[in-house]
């Protein structure tokens, strides 16, 4: 999948999937921070995981809280 194939599905309604979120934010950080591939790579990896943990740990801590209600 290239830049311009997900910018298009994006365009054209389709729901983001994990590798359209990749290659966004590898493009933005070799464009706009100046950073070479792998470390992008490496770098929107680490974010996305970060991102996903943080979602985990709210979908746990809401569903404590709804059972309790």
């Amino acid at each position: 999948m290239n830049l311009f194939k997900a910018a298009l599905d994006l365009l054209n309604g389709k729901k983001l999937n994990t590798g359209t979120i990749m290659i966004i934010a590898v493009v933005v950080l070799k464009q706009f921070l100046g950073v070479d591939e792998s470390t992008a790579n490496t770098m929107a990896t680490n974010i996305m995981m970060g991102v996903g943990g943080v979602m985990a740990l709210w979908g746990y801590i809401h569903r404590l809280i709804k059972n309790k209600k």
